[in-house]
């Protein structure tokens, strides 16, 4: 997958045997120059929000922004919302919840909100929900940064406040500990 930019290309034929030949002139051809073009889609946002009274219901808060140079065509968020583990999903693998957009122009972002209710409080049996996020499962968009697709675990408490992406509440009271908890 060749980043988005400009780039020049050569191509050189020789035989391998170093044979001098009538015409060394006709070996080479360049240069092509070209542009790639493609979708890059970023999440940029998975926070989630417990409900503090029953039945509870956890609120997942997404963004996803296309940071490439072409727009992108059909693609998915999956949400994973109960995985255990620490098991991400796979490419082209379906969430339990997904939404859908028909296309996404350059630099252009998108915001959904998925919801689970009436959720079962964690306890020892099933201390926490694992989720992960993942833009474009089924591969409609040729993507040329995949690392940029999925995101989790996002572990929740049921009952708890809000947990952001990279900034875990163990204690599920709203406030978290790590380096994505700054600001």
């Amino acid at each position: 997958p060749t980043p988005n930019d400009s780039y020049t290309s050569w191509a050189k034929v020789d035989e391998g045997l170093f044979v001098e030949e009538a015409d060394e002139d006709n070996n080479v051809k360049g240069p092509i120059h070209y542009t790639m073009s493609n979708a890059d889609l970023v999440i940029t946002k998975f926070d989630a929000r417990v409900s503090l009274s029953p039945p509870y219901s956890i609120y997942w808060d997404i963004q996803i922004c296309n940071e490439g140079t072409r727009t992108a065509g059909p693609f998915w968020a999956d949400l994973y919302w109960d995985r255990k583990g620490d098991d991400p999903p796979q490419l082209g693998e379906p969430g339990e919840d997904n939404k859908g957009w028909p296309s996404l122009p350059p630099n252009q972002c998108v915001n959904h909100t998925f919801e689970r209710h009436n959720v079962a409080e964690t306890n020892e049996d099933h201390p926490k929900y694992e989720t992960w996020l993942q833009a474009d499962a089924d591969e409609f968009v040729y993507d040329p940064d995949r690392s940029t697709n999925l995101e989790g675990a996002l572990d929740i408490t049921v009952p708890g406040g809000s947990v952001s992406s990279g900034c875990p509440d163990g204690d599920g009271d709203g406030y978290g500990i790590g380096d994505g908890c700054i600001g």
